[in-house]
């Protein structure tokens, strides 16, 4: 986050010794572990067969030096253009179009072969995922991970964050939350009025209208053993900001397909294209394996209009960093169990701002599990669509900006540090406390009734 929103600065020294680590591709972990009665956040549903994908290796994303023809460019070096992605001088970063290009045969594209005289700017094109390498699933399929109604509205963590409090103040009325996701169901009987608008499907190019809802195709589409895992994971991350933000409207993208795989570009220009929607918070409750300039220069443009950017911290029980949660203008959300103490699988260290409830969270899926369905999931996805509703809910009840809303919420946290003797600073301000927040005031400036 913005360091004036966050309690303590992280250090050019920490960060820099976090990025020398090699992060393999990740996301939110055990965000893919249904949970069954009873059942801890470490169960697994099995080993993988492969590793997911780094990237796309016949595709790749390339800035062209000032007077460069793309045209020129393209010709040669055996090239073809799939889109591109034009971001306004945001921060530290220049006015840039990005383009994301493919071999003319598919063969793999190695970048280091382009010249410096035509590119300022080249990486691959990573893939971004909704469950860690350990390939655990979220389908749902196992019907012993199901719950009903009546325990979603009466699950611990509503209590545990003081959300039936908060919402006697205000239920996020006014308050537009973007979600970057699988998709959601928005027939589910939760979501009714619905209070969905579509923002389109950016898993293909060029994205497609409409709001794609997660459907599975029964295929193993990335090969790796398991079949439709992401499906429902967005339709669950919408219930969870449902329980506070009744009243927020959510704009859903489609940046993660039914085996819970997207990609950094698609991700940049949905977040971009949410950007130039007006919205007032993006909830990613996804990741990818590094740091990469594109992301961060269309984060940094959307903070720079106002927007709030709250994203999952990762599940690795490590400090290795998570993207995009680990920039400073996004709101890192890590993990903790029903008596705040850090969950498990959880990740931590100086980049994370603040913690949310994380484990056996109950919230819809899909209706082609059956009508009216819910069910439980672990992982630092569901902690941060919690955070999101709370800074909609602060936003909605002072009229105020999503910034100044980001940090009532961060300044009234929870502490629980005694919870955690083991990890001193690294679970941000404490654990989000939506009633403290909505009553609290803004830290810079004053509400506005």
């Amino acid at each position: 986050m913005n360091r004036g929103l966050a309690v303590s600065l992280r250090t050019a020294a920490i960060r820099f010794a976090l990025l020398l680590l090699i992060l393999a591709v990740s996301s939110c972990g055990k965000d893919s572990v249904p949970v069954a009665p009873g059942a801890s956040a470490t169960s697994t549903k099995g080993a993988p067969s492969l590793a997911p994908p780094t990237s796309v290796i016949s595709e790749a994303i390339v800035a062209l030096q000032p007077g460069v023809s793309l045209s020129t460019f393209l010709a040669n070096n055996n090239l073809g253009l799939i889109s591109d992605l034009d971001v306004p001088a945001a921060g530290a970063f220049p006015q840039t179009t990005y383009y994301l290009v493919k071999s003319d045969d598919g063969s793999p594209l190695d970048t280091t072969g382009f010249l410096e005289s035509e590119v300022s700017y080249r990486s691959p094109h990573l893939t971004v995922w909704m469950p860690e390498d350990d390939r655990d699933g979220l389908s749902f399929d196992d019907h012993h991970t199901w719950r009903s109604s009546s325990q979603y509205l009466s699950q611990p963590a509503i209590s545990q964050v003081d959300i039936l409090a908060a919402r006697l103040h205000s239920e996020g009325y006014g308050s537009v939350i973007a979600l970057l996701d699988t998709g959601v169901d928005a027939n589910h009987p939760l979501f009714s009025p619905k209070r969905f608008t579509a923002g389109g499907n950016y898993t293909v190019f060029p994205p497609t209208a409409g709001m794609a809802e997660p459907v599975g195709d029964d295929l193993d589409g990335d090969d790796d053993g398991w079949i439709d895992e992401g499906v429902g994971h967005g339709t669950h991350v919408a219930g969870i900001i449902y329980t506070g933000a009744r009243q927020a409207k959510m704009r859903v993208y489609k940046v993660l397909d039914d085996e819970g795989r997207g990609s950094s570009f698609g991700l940049a220009k949905a977040i971009k294209n949410a950007t130039d929607a007006g919205v007032h918070i993006i909830n990613l409750s996804l990741g990818l394996e590094a740091d990469n300039r594109m992301l961060h220069h269309v984060i940094a443009h959307a903070t720079s209009q106002g927007i709030v950017v709250v994203a999952s911290a990762g599940n690795r029980n490590n400090s290795e960093i998570q993207y995009p949660a680990g920039y400073d203008e996004v709101v890192s959300v890590a993990a903790v169990d029903a008596h705040d103490v850090k969950a498990d699988f959880a990740s931590y260290g100086a980049t994370v701002d603040i913690a949310a409830p994380g484990t056996d969270i109950v919230s819809a899926i899909p209706s082609s599990y059956g009508a009216g369905v819910y069910a439980a999931a672990n992982g630092s996805s569901m902690a941060a669509p919690f955070v999101s509703a709370a800074i909609a809910i602060v936003r909605s009840r002072w009229q105020t900006t999503s910034a100044l809303a980001a940090n009532s919420v961060l300044h009234t946290a929870t502490n629980i540090s005694a919870a955690n003797p083991t990890f001193p600073g690294m679970l941000g301000t404490g654990r989000v406390n939506f009633n403290a927040a909505v009553e609290g005031i803004p830290i810079e400036g004053e509400p506005q009734e």
